[in-house]
């Protein structure tokens, strides 16, 4: 079970992070997993169905340490809305702040019931991933969004490490972003979003939203 440090960390500073939260030769199949799938999708393109095309992420997106571990951050049992495996070429420019939650507003789950995970895949440098957020920006009604810059850099932006085995639960309205990295690291990362689905039925009706 979760610790209570953890869930106050998570509420308090709207992401939680958990190092190494997986075991090496997990991680090794799923960076073999993702060299493949890569291989045979279209250059610069997110993986948005990698639950249908691989049976390695599928679990892994139903894993019981995640499915519990989002289910304490909710307290409620947790679902899948998507899962998309992202790659280096989508993190070559620099991206604006975004809050998950945004764009997914019209499917009538409140922010606190929502999140993202993120699963470090690749590669073994673990300053090639790295996520971009604005801790405490999260509350229910959050304030337009405003990032101070100070001396031409922005102030105030935690930046977290997303090594192969890495962790991260961020809450759908903290703002981040993946930080670019160079492409010679060939970076990859499981992005999968959880609700509390009470009307059900949630990740059929953002794939048929998505197209």
């Amino acid at each position: 079970m979760i610790e209570t440090a953890s869930l106050v960390e998570y509420w308090d500073r709207g992401f939680l992070a958990m190092p190494g939260e997986f075991r090496a030769d997990e991680v090794a199949a799923w960076q073999t997993e993702s060299s493949r799938l890569a291989r045979q999708g279209r250059p610069g393109a997110a993986l948005d169905r990698v639950v249908e095309a691989s049976a390695s992420f599928a679990a892994l997106a139903r894993d019981p340490r995640i499915l519990d571990l989002v289910g304490h951050l909710f307290g409620h049992a947790a679902v899948l809305m998507e899962a998309s495996l992202l790659t280096s070429r989508l993190r070559r420019a620099t991206r604006p702040f975004l809050r998950h939650h945004s764009s997914r507003s019209g499917f009538g789950v409140p922010p606190d019931q929502m999140l993202t995970v993120a699963v470090g895949i690749a590669p073994a440098n673990p300053d090639a991933v790295a996520v971009e957020m604005l801790p405490e920006q999260h509350r229910p009604t959050p304030a337009p969004l405003d990032i101070p810059v100070r001396k031409g850099h922005l102030s105030g932006v935690h930046v977290q490490p997303l090594a192969p085995g890495d962790l991260l639960c961020i809450h759908s309205l903290t703002p981040h972003r993946f930080r670019p990295a160079p492409l010679a690291e060939a970076p990859a990362t499981l992005q999968l979003s959880y609700v509390v689905d009470a009307a059900g039925g949630i990740y059929d009706r953002v794939r048929a939203w998505r197209g």
